[in-house]
């Protein structure tokens, strides 16, 4: 869209350098340069509206996490953090309780484990009301605790989140 602004405001210049002939054509190149640039302010503004929902639903996340800094949040997708404006910091907004999937592979998450007292998570889980799972993907922890621990679980949806979408898993009693 801005090449083709770009080619109609060139346009309406290069006409006014052919004096009466390009002057007949200047109003019809005006109203399409005009309608191109309010595309384009409708775009930015729905872009930008776009991203301030964004920001409210990271920051009501975030905020989320920092009211339950108690209990530990295991995400099995990517934490999503399109929304985190800049300004936002770490401070303002702590996640020093949550372990993402993109952290798994790295370990880079023992710090948190010490501070729940954890040794193996995944075989904590079914045991500690402090630990929820958030995102999809839910039943294959029906089938990982089957296959390799004989374990069956339940998985039960905690509804005291807005932005979040939690579960709790327990051992089931049989």
């Amino acid at each position: 869209m801005t090449t083709v602004s770009l080619v109609f405001l060139s346009g309406v210049f290069c006409l006014n350098r052919n004096g009466l002939k390009g002057r007949a054509l200047q109003p019809v190149i005006f109203l399409a340069f005009l309608a191109v640039s309010l595309w384009m302010v409708a775009r930015i503004k729905k872009n930008n509206d776009q991203f301030l929902k964004q920001i409210q639903s990271t920051r009501g996340l975030l905020n989320e996490l920092k009211a339950h800094k108690d209990t530990l949040f295991v995400f099995t997708n990517k934490f999503d953090d399109n929304g985190f404006y800049i300004w936002d910091t770490p401070g303002e907004y702590p996640a020093a309780n949550i372990i993402n999937v993109e952290l798994v592979l790295t370990r880079s998450y023992d710090r948190i484990l010490r501070r729940f007292q954890l040794t193996n998570l995944m075989q904590d889980i079914p045991y500690r009301n402090d630990i929820l799972i958030a995102g999809p993907n839910l039943p294959l922890l029906h089938e990982y605790y089957l296959s390799t621990k004989g374990l069956n679980v339940r998985i039960t949806k905690v509804d005291v989140f807005t932005y979040l979408t939690a579960y709790e898993v327990t051992a089931a009693r049989n």
